[in-house]
């Protein structure tokens, strides 16, 4: 993990959760909320995880990745 953007993640988390403890309602208000957003992108991770399945059937192996590529090209 040496991408400056999940270091940040992490201890913006780390911070939310040490608030939350401490029973700040904010901070749980964040966690709630970013709770909600990864379970928004999970759903389309395992979407797209499913798709790479069926067309790595369909096409073989190197057309699947390059169709995985493409899907997942905007969470990169």
């Amino acid at each position: 993990m040496s991408d400056p953007y999940d270091i940040e993640l992490v201890a913006a988390l780390k911070d939310m959760l040490h608030f939350a403890k401490n029973g700040e309602e904010t901070a749980q208000l964040f966690i709630d909320s970013s709770i909600s957003m990864l379970r928004d992108e999970f759903d389309k991770w395992k979407e797209i995880w499913n798709l790479f399945h069926n067309d790595l059937q369909s096409f073989g192996k190197e057309k699947a990745i390059e169709m995985i590529k493409v899907r997942l090209k905007p969470f990169l």
